[in-house]
């Protein structure tokens, strides 16, 4: 059995076609929520839904709002997603004993549900749907470094 490894061109992934900042606390997609309906003929039907009250809507709606801002259109074509999320920091981390920089965030939410979130919220906005992303590039979550604000920050290289 041979076993052959695809290297992509390092030439071809220094410098991202398109770098977002997104402002506001990093939101992960949330589970879906589910509700039994019982219909006239006495079937039950089950329905998934997210409420309408969830964190979730005013993230996509931010990161949306900055792909269409910076003058993305949908891409149909292979690439590869950076993105790193800055969540903010809680009052332990503020001591003067603490380091001034970004700190490595080790608990919830999970680095895979805020990248299932910002995937999804792109889908039709920044790529025509996130199939097309065939590769991670960095990607991390920390806590803001002192006097920072939470933000989202993206990059997609093309290939």
């Amino acid at each position: 059995m041979t076993v052959t490894a695809l290297t992509l061109v390092p030439s071809t992934l220094t410098r991202p076609a398109v770098t977002l900042v997104i402002p506001g606390e990093p939101v992960a997609q949330p589970r879906y929520r589910h509700a039994s309906h019982r219909t006239r003929s006495g079937r039950t039907i089950t329905t998934g839904y997210l409420p309408s009250d969830h964190p979730i809507w005013a993230y996509r709606a931010a990161l949306q709002a900055a792909a269409r801002q910076a003058g993305l259109t949908p891409l149909d074509q292979p690439l590869i997603l950076s993105a790193q999320f800055y969540l903010l920091r809680p009052k332990r981390l503020l001591s003067r004993r603490a380091p001034d920089g970004p700190i490595w965030h080790t608990g919830r939410p999970d680095l895979s549900n805020l990248i299932k979130g910002l995937e999804d919220a792109l889908n039709g906005t920044a790529w025509m749907d996130d199939s097309v992303i065939v590769g991670y590039g960095a990607m991390g979550k920390w806590y803001v470094e002192k006097g920072g604000q939470p933000r989202t920050e993206i990059q997609i290289f093309l290939i």
